[in-house]
């Protein structure tokens, strides 16, 4: 069974067989770090920290944090930002975008391993964790991986 996606040319069966790089990056794994450090802080439409954020927010502000610095910016100008990951080259750090409505990219979260994502779903909570390779919602929203370290 399990959840079949395309991506990048190629079909991946993400609870059945996945496996995920430990992250080989301090860098990465650092900024995981930071964005771990706001779980339970309040979703605020275009809040950049440091107490409350939304999903963009939070992505600028954990790399901001650790030295990687760009203009605070959306979801969609982060898809297209920094070089293209292959989802069997996923490590922690690495920016997930998602296409939640189907007409732009519209939501954004920060991979931490294990199938796992940090981010700042939306109004109604707060910076959490969610599963995202094993989540059939988050699975087939997602539109592109890319590496901003």
């Amino acid at each position: 069974m399990g959840i079949h996606v395309l991506f990048s040319g190629s079909v991946y069966n993400l609870t059945n067989s996945w496996n995920v790089n430990t992250g080989d990056s301090e860098l990465g794994n650092k900024i995981v770090k930071s964005a771990l450090s706001k779980r339970g802080c309040k979703y605020v439409w275009g809040a950049e920290g440091p107490d409350e954020f939304d999903c963009s927010g939070l992505v600028w502000w954990a790399c901001n944090e650790n030295g990687v610095t760009f203009t605070r910016t959306t979801a969609q100008e982060l898809s297209k930002m920094g070089t293209e990951v292959k989802l069997h080259e996923l490590q922690p750090g690495d920016i997930m975008t998602f296409k939640t409505d189907p007409t732009y990219v519209s939501h954004v979260g920060i991979f931490i391993g294990n199938g796992m994502m940090v981010h700042a779903p939306n109004e109604r909570t707060v910076v959490r964790v969610d599963k995202v390779l094993t989540s059939e919602y988050w699975a087939r929203a997602l539109y592109n991986i890319r590496r901003i370290y």
